[in-house]
């Protein structure tokens, strides 16, 4: 089957794509990784960590599908919205300390998130893939959530599997295409990117932990911002 275009629309009041967040502080990206499309699909399936159907859309059909992420208007038709940020904050007890010993003193961790933000995502690739993917967000296993499990969807995400860009364009509301909205596509070349980002997931973990075993590499993207073309 010929190469398609599947349109998403992440359209929710809190959203967290988490790039580099490491110990106390959890940062978010200004818009969707490729880790996080790729692991909320893989949730979506039901893909154990360190299991089959994980290693089988990690290897054999992400690969061949291009991501591209528009920021889109906080409401259709109106003009892009600059991103708000929200800073939250808990207070762990219980944790450890490196010498092993429990630590009396609660720890606060920094968690950032965006605020009522909308994104459209663009994934292009084989029609085969699309349409298994396709079934997997429409009937999820283990939900669907934006980066965090408290970010859940405030509209429909999966909005058709389309000929072209322009056809899933129309269907996420770009009627004029997507001139004066930032875009962040991949590209083939070094050269031809402005940003690399570890995002690549090679490994989301083994099936006895939640964290260790997790892999991934570096991606060549080129970000648009809004009225630079």
């Amino acid at each position: 089957m010929s190469d398609r275009v599947m349109a998403l629309s992440l359209e929710a009041p809190l959203q967290a794509w988490g790039v580099s967040s490491r110990f106390q502080r959890r940062t978010t990206s200004p818009y969707p990784t490729r880790s996080a499309i790729t692991g909320m699909f893989c949730a979506a399936a039901g893909a154990a960590k360190g299991g089959k159907l994980e290693k089988r859309l990690l290897e054999e059909i992400f690969p061949e599908i291009r991501i591209a992420v528009i920021v889109l208007p906080a409401k259709a038709g109106a003009r892009a919205s600059r991103l708000r940020l929200l800073e939250d904050y808990h207070t762990v007890r219980g944790t450890r300390l490196a010498s092993g010993k429990e630590n009396k003193k609660p720890v606060v961790t920094r968690r950032h998130y965006l605020l009522d933000s909308r994104f459209g995502v663009l994934m292009e690739g084989p029609g085969d893939s699309l349409e298994e993917l396709a079934q997997y967000i429409q009937d999820p296993v283990w939900g669907v959530w934006f980066g965090r499990k408290c970010c859940l969807p405030a509209a429909p995400v999966f909005r058709g599997i389309h000929a072209d860009r322009e056809e899933a364009l129309r269907k996420l509301g770009c009627t004029v295409g997507i001139r004066g909205l930032t875009v962040v596509e991949e590209v083939e070349r070094f050269e031809d990117g402005t940003d690399t980002l570890p995002d690549w997931p090679l490994s989301f973990g083994r099936c006895d932990s939640s964290c260790e075993g997790r892999a991934f590499g570096p991606r060549r993207v080129r970000v648009i911002p809004a009225g630079s073309e």
